[in-house]
C-alpha cells in the first residue's frame, strides 16, 4: 500500500493499483481513527497520559516537522510524518487492546492469513517469473506486492518468529502461525535478502531459547551450517555482482550529507533529492535511502530528529523490560509471544544496519512494539464491570452461592492476571529483609501435618544445603536485580510466590509489607491463580497475607474477583474479600457484594449482603 500511494513502483509495474490502495488507507484510517476515540472516551486523560513512549514518538514527530520545514521538500516529507503520526496512534490502540486475549488472537488471525497470501503472491509470481518486466527489475528475487526483495524480507522477519510463537496458543492459531512461519522461510529464501537471512539467524535464538537448552542448541547448530551455506555457496545468489562494496560508497557520501545538514536535517523522504551532489564520484546510482536507519535518521531529521529516534528507542527497550517482568512465567503463549517480538525486532534492527526498510521502520516497528508492551499489562486491570441498576432490593439472610466456571488445565490459555507493577530500586530496608527471612522462622502453634520444607518448585530459588534445619522459610531475592521473590514452599512445591516492587522490614522479624504485588497461587506446578494489589502484608510466621487499595483475583479460566481488600488464610486457604465485592465469569455472569469468600480456584464465591446480580 506504501509503494503505491508514495508513488516508487517502477512505470510499468503495479500491483493491484493507486485506487485500491487508496480505498485500503481510508478503511484502516477510518478504523485506527474510531479505535482511538473509544479509547479516548473511556480512558479520557489516561488514554495518554498511561501508554509508555507517548512524549518521545510526540518529540520524534515534532522533529520531523521541524526538519520538513526546513528542508528540501516540505511535502513529500509530509507523507512520512502523516504516516508516523498514525504509528504513534496504532501504538496507543494496540497498547490499550491487545492485552485482551481474544482481540490479539483475532488480531494475529488476521496478521497470519494476510502474510501466507502476500507470501504465496509473492513466491507464485517468482517462481513463475511473471511479469516479465518485475521480474527483471528485481534480478529474480521475490519480492511481491512490496517495493522491493528487502522490504518483503523485513516483513518476513516478524511473520516467521511470530508464527512460530504460536506453539503456545489455541489450536487454531497454532495452524495458522506454522503454516505462515513455513511459508515465510521459503519466502525470505527466495527474497536473497542477505541482511535479512543473518538477522534472522542472529535474533531466533531469543525466542529459541524458551523452547529449552536442546533446541537452542540444535537451533545454533543449523544456524552455524546456514551462515556458512550463506557466506559460501550462495554468497551472490542473485547479487551478481554482489553489492557489498557499493554500501561503502553510499556510507561515505551519506555522512557528507550528514555534516551538511546537520541540526534539522534534510527532510523528511528527502534523501534520493540530495545525495546526487554528494555521492563518491564511483557511485555507481542514486541511491533512495542510506542503507543503514541510524545513518538515514540523522540526514534526514538531523540532529534533534536523531536524538528524538535514540530516545524513542531507548524507551522502548525500558518499557519492554518493565512488560517482560510483569508476564506471568506459567503463561506459554504470552512468553513465547514476546520472546518471538524481542527476536523479530532484534532481526530488524540488524538488517536496517546494513539497509533501511522503511515500510516497515515506519508502519510495522511501532504497532509490533505496542502489542509487545501490551502482553505485559493486567487483563481488565482499572477497567470495573459494568453494573447495572439493581433490580431486586438487597437480600440478606442465607448468603448466595455464585457457581463459576472450574479452572483450567492451562492447556492453551492464559495464565490469568498479570502485574501492572513498573520496576523499583531495591532499598536497604528491603536488603535487610532479604538478610533476615534467611533464618528459619518459629514453627506455628499449629503446624501442617508435614513440615514444610525450604525446596521450592521448578523455576523456583535454589533449595538450601541439607543440614538447614526443617521449619518455616522464606527467601527473598532479586530477580534480575530488580524484583524481590518470597516464596511459600511446602513438601517441596510451592504454595505462593509473591513478587514485590519494594518491601519494608520489620524489626520484630516476622511481618513485611510489600508494595506493588503479584502473587501466583501454584497447584503442582501449574499457577492456579493470580492475584494483585498495591499494598500486602505478610505474617512470616503463619504466612497469612492480607492485602489492601483494590485486589483482583484471576484463575486460568478467566474467573475474575475484585475487592478493595482481601485476606489469605494460609491453613484453610480461603480468600476474604471485603468492600465493593465484585465476581464475574467468563460468561458475563457478575454477582456484587459487600463480602465474599472463595477458594483459591475460585470454584465456589459465597457472597454475602449481595446488592446486584446480572445473569447473561
Amino acid at each position: 500500500m506504501l509503494v503505491q500511494l508514495a508513488d516508487v513502483n517502477p512505470r510499468g509495474i503495479a500491483i493491484l493499483g493507486p485506487h485500491v490502495a487508496a480505498a485500503l488507507a481510508g478503511l484502516i484510517a477510518a478504523g485506527c481513527t474510531l479505535s482511538f476515540a473509544a479509547i479516548l472516551y473511556l480512558q479520557r486523560a489516561r488514554a495518554l497520559l498511561q501508554p509508555p513512549l507517548v512524549l518521545p514518538l510526540v518529540a520524534l514527530i515534532a522533529t520531523q516537522i521541524v526538519a520538513a520545514a526546513a528542508g528540501v521538500a516540505f511535502r513529500a516529507g509530509l507523507f512520512e510524518i502523516l504516516s508516523q503520526a498514525g504509528d504513534a496512534v496504532a501504538f496507543v490502540v494496540f497498547w490499550w487492546t491487545m492485552s485482551n486475549d481474544r482481540a490479539r488472537r483475532a488480531m494475529l488471525g488476521g496478521f497470519f492469513i494476510s502474510a501466507i497470501a502476500a507470501t504465496c503472491f509473492a513466491v507464485g509470481l517468482t517462481l513463475s517469473r511473471h511479469p516479465p518486466a518485475a521480474f527483471a527489475y528485481e534480478h529474480g528475487r521475490a519480492a511481491g506486492t512490496f517495493l522491493q526483495p528487502n522490504e518483503f524480507a523485513g516483513y518476513l522477519l516478524f511473520v516467521i518468529p511470530l508464527g512460530v510463537a504460536q506453539l503456545g496458543a489455541p489450536p487454531w492459531l497454532r495452524r495458522l502461525g506454522l503454516i505462515a512461519a513455513a511459508l515465510g522461510v521459503g519466502g525470505l529464501a527466495l527474497s536473497a535478502s542477505r541482511a535479512g537471512w543473518i538477522g534472522l539467524l542472529v535474533g531466533l535464538p531469543a525466542l529459541a531459547r524458551k523452547f529449552g537448552p536442546r533446541a537452542l542448541a540444535g537451533y545454533c547448530i543449523a544456524a552455524v551450517i546456514a551462515l556458512g551455506l550463506g557466506v559460501t555457496a550462495f554468497r551472490n545468489f542473485a547479487h551478481d555482482p554482489s553489492e557489498n562494496t557499493s554500501r561503502i560508497t553510499v556510507w561515505r557520501g551519506a555522512l557528507r550529507m550528514a555534516e551538511r545538514f546537520a541540526l534539522t536535517g534534510a527532510g523528511p523522504i528527502a534523501f534520493s533529492r540530495v545525495y546526487p551532489a554528494f555521492k563518491e564520484p564511483d557511485a555507481a546510482v542514486d541511491e533512495v535511502h542510506a542503507h543503514n536507519l541510524a545513518l538515514n535518521v540523522l540526514i534526514e531529521n538531523g540532529a534533534l530528529g536523531f536524538a528524538a529516534f535514540v530516545w524513542t528507542i531507548a524507551s522502548g527497550v525500558r518499557a519492554a523490560r518493565r512488560a517482560a517482568a510483569n508476564i506471568a512465567p506459567a503463561s506459554r503463549e504470552r512468553t513465547l509471544l514476546f520472546a518471538a517480538l524481542g527476536a523479530a525486532f532484534i532481526a530488524s534492527a540488524l538488517q536496517n544496519a546494513v539497509d533501511l526498510v522503511s515500510t516497515f521502520v515506519f508502519l510495522l516497528w511501532w504497532p509490533m512494539l505496542g502489542l509487545m508492551l501490551s502482553l505485559g499489562r493486567v487483563d481488565g486491570a482499572g477497567r470495573p464491570v459494568r453494573r447495572a441498576q439493581p433490580q431486586t432490593a438487597p437480600r440478606t439472610g442465607t448468603p448466595p452461592q455464585l457457581g463459576l466456571a472450574r479452572s483450567g488445565s492451562g492447556r492453551g490459555g492464559s495464565a490469568g492476571g498479570n502485574a501492572r507493577g513498573a520496576f523499583y530500586a531495591l532499598t536497604l530496608a528491603a536488603a535487610a529483609f532479604a538478610a533476615a527471612c534467611t533464618r528459619p522462622a518459629q514453627p506455628p502453634a499449629q503446624p501442617r501435618a508435614q513440615a514444610r520444607s525450604a525446596a521450592p518448585a521448578v523455576g523456583l530459588p535454589e533449595s538450601p544445603r541439607p543440614s538447614t534445619p526443617p521449619g518455616y522459610r522464606v527467601s527473598a531475592h532479586k530477580a534480575g536485580g530488580r524484583q524481590i521473590t518470597i516464596s511459600d514452599v511446602s513438601r517441596g512445591r510451592a504454595v505462593y510466590v509473591l513478587k514485590a516492587g519494594s518491601a519494608v522490614y520489620s524489626t520484630n522479624g516476622k511481618r513485611g509489607t510489600f508494595l506493588d504485588n503479584t502473587f501466583y497461587f501454584y497447584k503442582g506446578s501449574a499457577v492456579r491463580l493470580t492475584l494483585t494489589a498495591p499494598t500486602a502484608d505478610l505474617n512470616m510466621a503463619t504466612y497469612d497475607v492480607v492485602l489492601k487499595s483494590g485486589v483482583v483475583a484471576k484463575n486460568q479460566s478467566g474467573v475474575t474477583l475484585r475487592a478493595d481488600s482481601m485476606a489469605y488464610n494460609d491453613k484453610t486457604q480461603l480468600l476474604t474479600a471485603a468492600g465493593h465485592v465484585n465476581a464475574s465469569d467468563q460468561n458475563g455472569d457478575v454477582l456484587s457484594g459487600d463480602r465474599a469468600t472463595a477458594d483459591l480456584d475460585l470454584q465456589q464465591i459465597h457472597m454475602f449482603n449481595v446488592v446486584d446480580t446480572i445473569k447473561r
